[in-house]
């Protein structure tokens, strides 16, 4: 077994930077160059502005939790022929928690890649444990050059990480039992520096959180304009100069208290704002814009958009999630805990792991059996021979008891109990 003084040993913080914006003020301007930086390599402000943006947009914020509570919402297992290695692994679980690991390894369907750091380990009953784990921040790496590194099979190796110190340092010097990598990418890491506008969809997502942020605050500024009347102020010829004055005054200080003394020879006309075919403009861009991210992260554009209960079972769609999004991110959280965590950990702490042991997510049967059985009855109709067995097994159908009642057919239906 490994010297596991290593493990118990505590890093040194990782360096915060500070930022150059926060949500409210960033602009368009700033996402290009962060994005321009990002393609060579330098993810610094790119990543933050994917963070922050998050806080911007209460709808990209909702879609990817919805894409999370989709497989956070599934029964889990922990499989294994050993039993005292299985019990260990669901403590371990239960130790860091295990929607909180999920999680942390479903954020890299957004952010491309999350590096989590198990940072805090115990002895417990004679076995080494983790019982926290954390994120290292994405915008405080980089990309290795060339000269780095020289030949790069996965995302660990090309990771530079800014230490408190100021210095980058490769990730793949890192204490390895301690990191978990969870890479949601099938990307060549073969050129270096890696492009990292590529990894993950908050390039996509960002692009239109941008178009909604300005899109606000311009109708916020229509609204603001149009919704009080125009004020037009009109003096006759008799009216002076100090009333002229007086009426100028009034006119542009006339707030929501409505109030304001002028001379007789003057008055105030309220012209009422045409606000019909504006509004819709802004209105419909932010609804286009939901679509897209919608369609970017969860597959579709919510249930309400779905014609017909055909067209519901054609997308499948399981709380608000396309179902093949489901399974890849599923099998992915899966893939991941398997190799770097429950493996890892029995390999620390058992002489002879069992390769059996690990999570097994519960997916739902999502099979369309109303065309199943049209399908099975039109190949009994041209002759196919087709087992009772296999169709109560298929549809979950007990056979029936001895003396138990059961529908008949009668006259081509199903017609009552005999």
């Amino acid at each position: 077994m490994p010297n596991h003084s290593e493990l118990l040993k505590i890093n040194s913080p990782a360096r915060r930077t500070n930022k150059l914006f926060t949500a409210w003020n960033i602009t368009p301007a700033n996402l290009k160059s962060a994005r321009s930086e990002a393609e060579l390599g330098r993810p610094l402000y790119y990543y933050q502005i994917l963070d922050d943006i998050k806080t911007l947009d209460g709808h990209l914020a909702g879609e990817l939790q919805t894409r999370k509570d989709a497989i956070l919402g599934l029964p889990f297992t922990i499989t294994g022929e050993q039993t005292a290695q299985v019990d260990f692994i669901k403590a371990a679980l239960k130790m860091v928690d295990y929607y909180t690991l999920v999680e942390m390894i479903l954020d890299s369907v957004y952010h491309g890649f999350r590096i989590l750091d198990l940072d805090e380990w115990k002895m417990i009953n004679g076995k080494i444990m983790p019982t926290h784990i954390d994120m290292f921040e994405n915008s405080l790496f980089r990309s290795a050059t060339v000269d780095e590194a020289k030949t790069a099979m996965s995302i660990k190796d090309i990771l530079m990480y800014q230490y408190e110190t100021g210095k980058y340092i490769p990730l793949k010097e890192y204490a390895e039992n301690r990191l978990i990598v969870a890479d949601f990418n099938i990307t060549s890491y073969k050129q270096l520096p890696v492009n990292f506008t590529r990894l993950g969809l908050g390039a996509a997502c960002a692009f239109f959180s941008i178009i909604k942020h300005y899109n606000v605050q311009d109708w916020s500024s229509f609204n603001e304009l149009m919704a009080q009347p125009a004020r037009i102020g009109t003096y006759n010829s008799a009216a002076s100069e100090d009333e002229i004055d007086e009426l100028t005054e009034a006119v542009q200080g006339w707030g929501t208290d409505m109030a304001a003394v002028i001379s007789e020879n003057c008055k105030i006309d309220l012209q009422e704002a045409q606000k019909s075919g504006s509004i819709s403009t802004y209105d419909t861009l932010i609804t286009q814009s939901n679509k897209m991210q919608s369609i970017i992260i969860v597959g579709q554009t919510g249930t309400s958009d779905l014609k017909d209960a055909h067209s519901y079972a054609a997308v499948r769609v399981l709380n608000g999630v396309r179902f093949e999004k489901m399974l890849s991110d599923g099998r992915f959280a899966m893939q991941v805990i398997n190799e770097q965590f429950i493996q890892r950990l029995l390999k620390l702490n058992f002489a002879q792991p069992d390769p059996t042991v690990g999570l097994e997510i519960r997916f739902p049967d999502w099979t369309d059996l109303e065309s199943e059985i049209r399908i099975l009855r039109e190949a009994y109709e041209m002759g196919c021979p087709i087992p009772v067995s296999h169709l109560q097994k298929r549809f979950k159908i007990p056979a029936a008891k001895d003396g138990e009642e059961v529908l008949r057919k009668t006259e081509g239906k199903l017609t009552g109990l005999f």
